[in-house]
């Protein structure tokens, strides 16, 4: 048993603004088809960097353009071509590609444009109608979202045979069968990750500071929007981490990255304890402060506490739990500490005297 802490969260959530949506679309348009200049690749930079969800959005929107063109193609299209072409006394090879027109007579041009401006216009009402109003998996496939209230813990099958063991006030978005060139998953909350090997398809978890990248490993996430940090901790395998302006292309197992986002400054450091031990039920109080107590157990056990009086400013816990139910774990706490608690349903009320 431990003696002695204390402390407050609060929890601050930041909405960046979005941009006018016309421009926005012919900066995207630019970008995708290549066509897009040294000023609009910096306002583009800009606009990707202000959230995940415009990453999210352009990411779509890329994979949608590389996976999914289509060669549009009328049935009959080309014994139509050939027919008119030869009523116009104009010959079409096919298969060379090679055009043999009269170019002293003007009445052949016109003929020419005349076939050009009909198949065009064949393909174009192919177009509309058939090829528009197929299903494309990136335009109409939504995100899945897996979310965890607090006191639940699940273990979610990804589409790829990879693992996630998602904790309590959690959650992970991702497009179902990992749709484009890598596997992408975004997290808030806390999540372990055992990844099946692909080497030809990166395994990216996105919190608000970091990207993790992985081919075949097993690592821990932790990023609760009212922490002050963030934090991952490789198990086995390889990985790398970028946070902000900081980047580390091999992180070892028993090594764990932390972000710190009040002072905007990351590190990284050997593991001083098991981030993963959470999805085996083990709660663990390692000189914890009463900020980190009541954080923990209103997570893990779904409650909401309320403490009465003022808890001593040097008060700390140290213990480990297995399994344990709410009340056991306060009766144990009060050894030592001057409190009594009531619990009443979903609320617990934690008195000091």
């Amino acid at each position: 048993m431990g003696v002695t802490g204390k402390t407050l969260v609060v929890s601050i959530v930041h909405t960046k603004a979005k941009k006018e949506l016309k421009p926005l679309n012919q900066l995207l348009n630019n970008k995708l088809t290549g066509e897009i200049n040294q000023f609009e690749e910096t306002e583009f930079q800009n606009w990707l960097k202000e959230s995940s969800d415009n990453e999210l959005h352009y990411r779509r929107m890329h994979d949608a353009w590389v996976n999914d063109k289509r060669t549009p193609w009328v049935k009959g299209q080309k014994s139509t071509f050939e027919r008119i072409s030869k009523q116009l006394d104009f010959e079409e090879n096919i298969n060379s590609n090679e055009t043999r027109v009269n170019t002293t007579s003007w009445k052949v041009w016109h003929k020419m444009t005349a076939v050009i401006a009909l198949v065009l216009g064949m393909t174009a009402v192919f177009y509309t109608t058939v090829v528009l109003n197929q299903p494309n998996e990136m335009a109409t496939t939504e995100m899945v979202h897996k979310i965890n209230p607090a006191g639940q813990k699940t273990r979610i099958s990804l589409p790829d045979g990879s693992v996630c063991w998602l904790n309590s006030e959690s959650e992970i978005s991702y497009l179902p069968n990992f749709v484009g060139d890598k596997r992408e998953i975004h997290i808030k909350g806390e999540a372990y990750f055992e990844v099946a090997k692909d080497a030809k398809k990166p395994f990216d978890v996105h919190t608000p500071t970091m990207v993790i990248t992985a081919l075949g490993t097993a690592f821990n996430v932790s990023s609760f929007p009212n922490s002050s940090t963030e934090t991952v901790a490789l198990i086995e395998g390889k990985i790398a981490v970028k946070c902000e302006n900081d980047f580390y292309p091999a992180v070892l197992p028993g090594e764990a990255v932390s972000f710190n986002k009040t002072s905007l400054s990351s590190i990284k450091k050997p593991v001083v304890e098991d981030y993963s031990e959470w999805k085996d039920g083990v709660l663990r109080f390692d000189e914890a402060n009463y900020q980190t107590i009541l954080l923990k157990l209103e997570r893990w056990y779904g409650v909401n506490l309320t403490v009465v009086g003022t808890p001593p400013s040097d008060l700390r816990y140290k213990a480990i739990f297995k399994d344990e139910i709410l009340t056991n774990i306060l009766e144990s706490m009060k050894y030592g500490h001057d409190f009594e608690f009531e619990i009443d349903g979903k609320n617990v009320k934690i008195m000091f005297n």
